[in-house]
């Protein structure tokens, strides 16, 4: 977008809250993908071992991420439209997804890791 903007996608400034400088935004965003791609290919090869304990972490902060990730979407689509960090729609929808994925590495630690704890 910022390079070659397209109509099917929202503005390059829509793409980001301005708390962090764009240049650190990507790189974390990068780091996160591969981790993220890291647990996907050690689950999908059996690699991954559940384990009870971590999943009671990675659900209750995975709710909690997303409990507030959400109140902050719907604050910023009603009562704080213009304030920067709760108007900033897109990034909250990115750590929903993100906040999604904790929920359900959680659940899956959770309830297999039941048998061997």
């Amino acid at each position: 977008q910022f390079i070659s903007p397209v109509a099917f996608l929202p503005p390059f400034e829509a793409w980001q809250s301005g708390a962090l400088p764009y240049w650190v935004l990507a790189v974390s965003q990068i780091i996160i993908i591969f981790v993220l791609l890291r647990f996907i290919l050690r689950l999908a090869s059996g690699r991954e071992r559940p384990d009870f304990k971590s999943g009671q972490i990675y659900l209750i902060f995975g709710c909690a991420y997303f409990g507030i990730m959400f109140f902050r979407l719907m604050a910023g689509m009603t009562i704080a439209e213009e304030h920067s960090w709760y108007g900033a729609k897109l990034p909250a929808l990115f750590h929903l997804v993100l906040a999604s994925f904790l929920i359900l590495l959680g659940h899956y630690h959770f309830k297999f890791g039941k048998d061997r704890s």
